[in-house]
């Protein structure tokens, strides 16, 4: 029951990008809630949402330290697109 509360609230501050919050949310979890999948999945969406904020800011290292963290938290297919992407050098010719 603490764990549904904890990530109710770091969803609704991911989705408010109030990411301090959603970190303290996810610390505050991490020692009780860290083996359910739905943990690891919110997780990963803080990270990925870290990894955008950065990749928009045009800080590729930022954007690919957090993509790769994502990946490593939950292996959604979209976490490795992302990175895929990022790390694909440009090719114009």
């Amino acid at each position: 029951m603490v764990c549904s509360y904890i990530d109710m609230g770091a969803q609704r501050a991911i989705n408010e990008k109030q990411l301090i919050a959603a970190q303290a949310y996810l610390t505050l979890g991490q020692r009780v809630c860290f083996g359910h999948p739905y943990y690891r999945s919110r997780a990963a969406e803080y990270m990925r949402t870290r990894g955008d904020i950065s990749f928009f800011d045009l800080d590729l290292e930022g954007a690919i330290h957090w993509y790769r963290a994502a990946v490593i938290m939950s292996d959604e297919l979209i976490d490795r697109v992302r990175l895929i992407d990022t790390l694909a050098p440009d090719r114009d010719y």
